[in-house]
């Protein structure tokens, strides 16, 4: 017997162990996550990380072409490459 009296279920099972899900659980359970989703799909979980790849950098390089971090001169450069 544990030190807190319950038994436990190491050996065999318990009588009542609540299941899978909890049978006296009365909150909200998710199905699944992000991370579930992601490792079952990972070209689709790719396909989302690069599209935010690209709208982070679209959106830095239109911050620093507003603020004028880029001059003329660097966004003439990087079109000749």
């Amino acid at each position: 017997m544990p030190a807190n009296g319950r038994p436990d279920n190491l050996y065999a099972p318990v009588a009542d162990d609540g299941g899978e899900r909890g049978r006296n659980w009365s909150g909200h359970t998710r199905r699944s996550s992000l991370y579930t989703r992601a490792v079952l799909n990972p070209s689709a979980a790719f396909a989302v990380c690069a599209g935010l790849a690209v709208c982070a950098g679209l959106g830095a390089a239109g911050v620093l072409r507003r603020t004028g971090a880029l001059g003329r001169r660097c966004l003439t450069e990087l079109s000749l490459r």
